[in-house]
């Protein structure tokens, strides 16, 4: 009866060890084919990556890594117990066993995650290429983030123009009310008198109005000779027997004709005064007081003449020079020079600000975002690789024309800013957002864009760039499949271990007990 329990037994533990038997085989079976998934998924990506237009390489090497791999997956543990020391009784030579083993554990280590890393981000690149860029998602969201960032970019740099606009606009009337002050609003005439700008207008408008009383009492004066010479004409005929009347009006003709000729000789004097007027005003005007103050009061205007600032500019400059060419040269000449020559470059960028301003790049219609953002690359049409090229080269485009007027900016100055606007100025632009605009790094930005986004990079890069990006769902769960691929096969051979060792503990007992 003992004997056939005992029978009993053993029969019921070796069904139960046959059944585990299947079972591991079973689980080495989907862990082998989890392997082949590998395998294949590494050549791909060793294809994309590495040798490009060259399978059988691809194939080969990828085949290497997943067959070490998968026996190391399999028999890792086995490996481990495996290295180690057999006791012995010299202590020293024990010693030395371990050490070595534990360097053997450390090769095998460093070896088994060297060949888990090759094969996993290679397996990564193909799964996550083919899942983003296999079909149109990735192009999709590369227009997004391409047009939201083109957007930012955009906004930032009008809104930095339109700042820096302000800025340099209240920083050269500063300046020019500086220079106004040192050279003053006075010149010399002729006579050596000292007059100013009002004392010169009011005696040209005084000119003026002599003039036109002048030529309105000679016309009077015409008029009432030509009345009395018409009637002296009336009287020719009857002058003998009128010769008192006939008298009487060839007297009034001289006298008419006489005033006609004191009042044409009033005209020709209040003309010559209002012409000496005139030339005294303009000679004022083309000297630096006058010539500042019709700057100053164009650059002030709601909307300043660019081609009036540029002449302003012009006959600035020609009258300093000419000031300098003088016999009496200021004793701050040189000064006058350096704030003109300051105001020169606040007017230049002033300028160039107002021309980027009126950029195409901030017009409604951009048709050359417009042409970008209507064309996804969708690999699954047969337009594909035409699409993808207009796609590449409207958004390259886009993004040059931005950078181009980046580039074209001038810079903020916060120094000259702080020296030169004073408090009140400074209260009238939002100096944040001068300070903030940082045009390099916007430009390395763009270039960092163009070439992820719109070139064909080396896929490795490409993918990996998915982690940085606004979407980056894909590439995580394309590098857990790949992990999950490579180490599938390592829970198999840790559950093959477990079991087995439980088996011999379970033989080892039995014997124990017989």
């Amino acid at each position: 009866m003992p004997e056939n329990k005992h029978e009993t037994k053993k029969n019921q533990r070796k069904k139960s060890f046959n059944s585990t038997r299947e079972s591991l085989k079973i689980v080495r079976v989907a862990a082998f084919c989890f392997a082949i998934v590998s395998w294949v998924a590494t050549a791909d990506g060793l294809n994309l990556y590495v040798f490009e237009n060259q399978p059988v390489h691809a194939i080969l090497v990828s085949f290497g890594v997943q067959g070490i791999l998968f026996v190391f997956n399999l028999k890792l543990p086995e490996y481990f117990k495996r290295i180690g020391t057999k006791p012995h009784t010299n202590t020293v030579q024990n010693t030395k066993n371990i050490s070595s083993s534990k360097g053997y554990k450390r090769v095998l280590i460093a070896l088994y995650v060297a060949l888990l890393i090759f094969s996993s981000t290679f397996s990564f690149v193909f799964i996550c290429n083919n899942a983003v860029y296999g079909r149109n998602t990735g192009y999709v969201d590369n227009n997004i983030e391409l047009n939201t960032r083109y957007w930012e970019i955009r906004q930032t740099t009008q809104n930095y123009i339109n700042e820096n606009v302000k800025a340099t606009q209240i920083l050269a009337s500063e300046q020019l009310s500086d220079l106004q002050t040192m050279v003053g609003d006075l010149f010399t005439n002729n006579n050596g008198a000292n007059k100013t700008l009002d004392e010169v207008k009011n005696e040209l408008d005084k000119a003026n109005t002599n003039l036109e009383a002048a030529r309105l009492d000679e016309s009077l004066k015409k008029s009432d000779y030509d009345i009395a010479a018409k009637e002296v004409d009336n009287l020719e005929g009857v002058k003998y027997w009128k010769k008192d009347e006939y008298a009487a009006a060839v007297k009034k003709r001289d006298s008419a004709y006489t005033a006609w000729q004191k009042a044409r000789q009033k005209t020709f004097d209040r003309d010559q005064e209002q012409k000496q007027a005139q030339k005294v005003y303009d000679n004022w005007s083309k000297t630096e007081g006058a010539i500042i103050g019709g700057f100053l009061a164009e650059l002030l205007s709601f909307d300043p003449d660019e081609t009036i600032l540029k002449d302003k500019m012009n006959y600035l400059n020609a009258a300093i020079i000419e000031l300098g060419n003088g016999g009496n040269i200021p004793d701050n000449f040189g000064e006058i020079v350096t704030k003109t020559q300051s105001l020169q470059i606040t007017i230049d960028q002033y300028l160039a600000l107002r021309s980027a301003g009126r950029s195409t790049i901030f017009d409604s219609a951009n048709t050359t975002l417009d042409s970008a953002l209507a064309i996804t690359p969708n690999p699954q049409l047969d337009s594909f690789n035409q699409d993808k090229q207009a796609w590449q080269a409207s958004w390259k485009t886009a993004f040059d024309d931005l950078k181009s007027l980046i580039q074209s900016l001038p810079d903020y100055s916060e120094r000259v800013m702080n020296d030169k606007l004073g408090q009140s100025g400074r209260h009238l632009i939002n100096t944040e957002i001068l300070e903030a605009y940082d045009p390099i790094a916007l430009m390395h930005e763009i270039d960092s864009l163009v070439r992820g986004k719109t070139t064909d990079i080396n896929t490795i890069e490409k993918v990996f760039k998915i982690f940085f990006s606004e979407y980056p769902a894909a590439a995580y769960i394309s590098i857990v499949i790949a992990y999950f691929l490579d180490l599938a096969s390592l829970a198999a051979g840790l559950f093959q271990y477990a079991i087995s060792e439980a088996e011999k503990e379970r033989k080892k007992a039995s014997l124990q007990n017989t």
